[in-house]
């Protein structure tokens, strides 16, 4: 039996999620940069483990 709702072609499907793993892409490259910062900060200031978890944490 057939689930209700709309049928999409794989190349439909594929045109429409193009843009949003564009995005993905985007979002986890600037974290990437982010998170690498913190890190970098971290090691210069010799944070504890919790407080560098806590600051990644804070950026997600």
């Amino acid at each position: 039996m057939d689930s209700p709702g709309l049928k999409l072609s794989p190349s439909t499907f594929e045109e429409m999620s193009q843009p949003l793993a564009l995005d993905l892409i985007a979002v986890f490259s600037m974290m990437k940069e982010d998170i690498q910062k913190v890190l970098q900060k971290a090691e210069k200031e010799e944070w504890s483990a919790e407080r560098t978890i806590k600051e990644i944490t804070d950026l997600i």
